[in-house]
């Protein structure tokens, strides 16, 4: 009989100790669970402001620049303001992905072609021919192509700058939509604690 409850309480004891061990994970039924944050959702409204102002204001940078030239002494001010416009009028447009984290956009591929078309035009149009036997051919088939150019380009140019514009805020509902599947939670282990990410996918 001793040696029955001796046993017994020698198993306990051992129980406890294990138990009571660092490492071992201890579940905590009343313990409250940790509140789930989600980032932030961004604008639509922003989105399109971005895309829409940053293009008419590179426009007013370059109108700017051309009546700020026409005085005297102004030519570095102008050139400035000019090279800002026209950096702008190429990128403006798609300050809206770039706010909703897409940097090279179907609109921006769109003006960069227009815009090698249009200086395909003008490089066409300045070149000079030596007035050989071809020459009369050659020109004329290069003044045929220079309108084709320049219809190109622009047409590149005007639909890649809407569509960027009209597009953006699209671009930032699709960003929040998958922002609603992915979360950061705060997390308690027995060492520390830590954040964790949750999603569905």
């Amino acid at each position: 009989m001793k040696t029955s409850i001796m046993t017994a309480a020698l198993c306990l004891a051992t129980a406890g100790t294990a138990a009571a061990q660092p490492g071992m994970t201890s579940q905590v039924p009343d313990e409250p669970q940790p509140e789930v944050r989600t980032a932030e959702p961004k604008s639509e409204h922003l989105a399109l402001t971005l895309s829409l102002g940053g293009t008419l204001g590179s426009l007013g940078l370059m109108f700017g620049a051309a009546s700020v030239g026409n005085g005297n002494g102004n030519g570095s001010m102008a050139a400035v303001m000019g090279t800002a416009g026209a950096l702008g009028f190429v990128l403006g447009p798609s300050f809206g992905h770039w706010y909703a984290g897409k940097y090279f956009t179907r609109g921006l591929g769109c003006r960069l072609a227009g815009g090698g078309a249009l200086f395909g035009a003008m490089v066409l149009a300045l070149a000079n021919y030596d007035g050989g036997q071809d020459a009369g051919a050659a020109e004329g088939l290069m003044d045929a192509a220079i309108p084709i150019l320049m219809l190109t380009g622009a047409v590149l140019y005007v639909s890649g700058t809407l569509d960027d514009i009209v597009t953006a805020p699209r671009r930032v509902r699709r960003h929040n939509e998958r922002l609603k599947d992915v979360a950061v939670a705060p997390l308690a282990v027995s060492h520390g604690g830590g954040l964790g990410l949750t999603g569905r996918f």
